[in-house]
């Protein structure tokens, strides 16, 4: 039995669904259809144990956000910890972090039934912007041109925008802004070779990080229940490291299984773990189900004698 069919197995365990049902009431059992659907053939997932899974994926349950990846909510993404044995890099943990993605922020903003539409776009050298930096205030001369259909333009800035009580509140970043923005606090910066690493969120679809950036940027300002500011405000940590530089030697990037990258950041560690390992609590969101916390996940499973 490999690690995907051993945590299934638990989370199929009727005193397991049971204690999902005194958590979440009438939601434990899609919330277990949604784990398993999320487990499917993700091996590192799995390998970082239920208790950890389970805790993260109970933090979004609490924000009523679903983890079912082709909803766009929120993800739990895996990532090992390693250090170094005898001159080579080995595994020696996998941690868990819950990670929101662009429909979690807007959907934990518009619950509060006062924020409208909420939208990023890329601004592209040809839309001829301006910005005033002094009163935050963007002008665009060519609101006409269309990328899809005119000729090719550099995109030059990224816009978000939410609407307020029917009036639009807007949020613009140049490209320079977000490239400094992930070389001081992004994971997927590569402090030594002093680029972002190729294979990260980052690397693979810039402008859609850019443009998540730039809406969470918007949304700390925008109304919001004290739950669902505390859920942004830790996902926003979660993307940022000590800038110190490190040895050559970095950890290799940690691939993540069935996770799109549109959404999330890729978590890196950039640091060997120390010789004793302890077990991280760190994690994104930190506001926990009702009954169920962080001290918790470790006896999630005690007593119930499976």
């Amino acid at each position: 039995m490999n690690e995907v069919q051993a945590v299934q197995k638990q989370l199929n365990n009727p005193k397991v669904q049971e204690k999902f049902n005194q958590i979440l009431d009438k939601q434990g059992p899609s919330f277990v259809a949604g784990l398993s659907t999320l487990l499917n053939n993700n091996e590192l997932l799995a390998k970082a144990g239920t208790n950890k899974i389970v805790t993260a994926a109970l933090k979004a349950a609490a924000l009523d956000l679903s983890l079912l990846p082709d909803l766009g909510e929120a993800y739990v993404i895996p990532y090992e910890k390693k250090r170094k044995v005898g001159g080579k890099w080995e595994t020696v943990d996998v941690d868990v972090n819950l990670q929101l993605g662009y429909r979690g922020l807007i959907k934990l903003v518009q619950n509060t039934g006062r924020v409208g539409k909420v939208a990023g776009v890329e601004i592209y050298e040809a839309n001829q912007p301006k910005y005033n930096r002094i009163y935050g205030e963007l002008t665009i001369g060519n609101p006409e041109y269309d990328p899809d259909v005119d000729e090719p333009s550099e995109v030059v800035g990224y816009l978000a925008y939410y609407y307020l009580d029917d009036k639009r509140i807007e949020n613009y970043w140049s490209k320079k802004k977000v490239l400094k923005h992930v070389e001081k606090f992004s994971q997927s910066w590569d402090n030594y070779k002093k680029e972002i690493r190729p294979k990260s969120a980052w690397g693979t679809n810039f402008d859609a990080m850019a443009i998540k950036t730039v809406i969470k940027d918007l949304l700390k300002y925008a109304p919001k229940s004290q739950q669902a500011a505390e859920a942004i405000s830790n996902d926003d940590r979660s993307d940022r490291r000590d800038v110190t530089p490190v040895e050559q030697t970095a950890v290799e990037e940690t691939p993540v299984i069935n996770v799109p990258e549109e959404a999330v950041e890729t978590p890196q560690d950039d640091e060997p773990a120390k010789e004793t390992a302890q077990p991280a609590n760190a994690t994104t969101a930190d506001t926990a189900a009702k009954g169920f916390d962080d001290n918790a996940a470790d006896d999630f499973l005690k007593g119930l004698d499976i």
